[in-house]
């Protein structure tokens, strides 16, 4: 199912046949709405793809209401936030209900802007913790590989370790019989240490069930 939606959005510019964008551009706490409709041949499913931008922290109501009930009324199926959901200056922990609120209407997709880069190490952290937790699934991009393993970068300043035994379902001699520096991959959030800040995550936790039900149904 995940390989199908990235591949919907990684196709996104040639095979959308409805993309409906709200651009949250603001002036004061005013959302600007912008619709656009594409039609291509090919397209047998229409895709309703809701794109929010430049938010910097901004609040729409209480819990962020009057957003979530905007997102709502264009039934999206995909939710992308575009860069600069936050800034230096943003409280992130007021930010959860309405990551909260955005999760639970629709698969959400997240790029850092400038603003998220110049946030510091702590902001950071806080943001990734409003984000993910023990369990989920990310998309990251191994930065470092070690003996023991690859540091994977989760979002910009907040990386997590692959331990070697995590990366496959087999026995490798090293990690880069498998990974390579630059490559992105699905990775499982298995644990979270915040007393060390550390993140552990796994490749394996998510290979291991297909196998399991490939032997299953043998």
């Amino acid at each position: 199912m995940k390989k199908k939606i990235w591949k919907v959005i990684f196709f996104l510019a040639g095979v959308l046949a409805l993309v409906l964008l709200i651009s949250a551009v603001i002036c004061g706490t005013v959302i600007h709405i912008q619709p656009y409709t594409v039609a291509l041949d090919g397209m047998e499913t229409p895709v309703r793809l809701v794109v929010i931008s430049d938010l910097h922290g901004k609040r729409f109501g209480k819990d962020d209401a009057r957003l979530l009930r905007a997102v709502r009324q264009a039934r999206p199926d995909l939710i992308a936030l575009t860069g600069d959901f936050a800034d230096e200056l943003t409280e992130l922990s007021a930010l959860e209900p309405l990551l909260e609120g955005l999760t639970a209407l629709a698969p959400v997709f997240y790029v850092t802007g400038n603003h998220e880069w110049v946030m510091d190490g702590a902001q950071r952290r806080e943001l990734f913790n409003n984000q993910f937790k023990v369990g989920d699934v990310a998309k990251v991009k191994i930065v470092k590989l070690m003996t023991f393993g690859a540091f994977a970068e989760i979002i910009p300043g907040v990386d997590g370790l692959i331990h070697i035994s995590q990366i496959a379902d087999r026995r490798i001699g090293k990690p880069e019989d498998v990974l390579s520096e630059g490559q992105e991959v699905d990775a499982k959030i298995i644990d979270i240490d915040q007393e060390h800040k550390r993140i552990s995550l796994s490749i394996r936790a998510l290979i291991a069930p297909a196998n399991e039900s490939e032997d299953e149904a043998e």
